[in-house]
């Protein structure tokens, strides 16, 4: 219900265990962005939980962070922008489960300095 209806993915399919409770559900948001989730087979651990990066869309980060909220499950940081370009949306699933959606910036919000650090960097390693 989180990565659905909080985050914006569909059900692609739900297969059912024994006990009919879903053993797998394959979600997808935009081609290739698909995950697979089953249960755990014991109660979360601490400090075991996964972390996911996925591409969006500079244009939906408010809007997805907005719907995210509104659902409650899960935990929502951001949109806000990150020293490398990008805006970042990162959340949370009831499991503490990671994903974070990130953009690249417009050009007109571009951190020069940082564009030119990569710049020199990359030109340092071709050496």
């Amino acid at each position: 219900d989180w990565y659905t209806e909080g985050l914006g993915f569909i059900d692609l399919f739900s297969f059912p265990g024994p006990d009919g409770t879903p053993f797998l559900v394959h979600l997808r948001r935009w081609k290739f962005q698909d995950i697979l989730i089953r249960p755990a087979d014991q109660a979360p651990v601490p400090g075991t939980a996964a972390t996911l990066s996925i591409a969006a869309a500079y244009s939906e980060l408010d809007g997805m962070a907005e719907r995210a909220r509104l659902h409650g499950s899960g935990t929502v940081e951001g949109p806000a922008d990150t020293a490398w370009n990008t805006r970042d949306l990162t959340t949370r699933d009831p499991d503490r489960n990671t994903v974070i959606f990130t953009a690249p910036r417009p050009p007109d919000q571009v951190d020069e300095s940082f564009s030119t650090m990569m710049w020199e960097s990359h030109q340092q390693q071709k050496c």
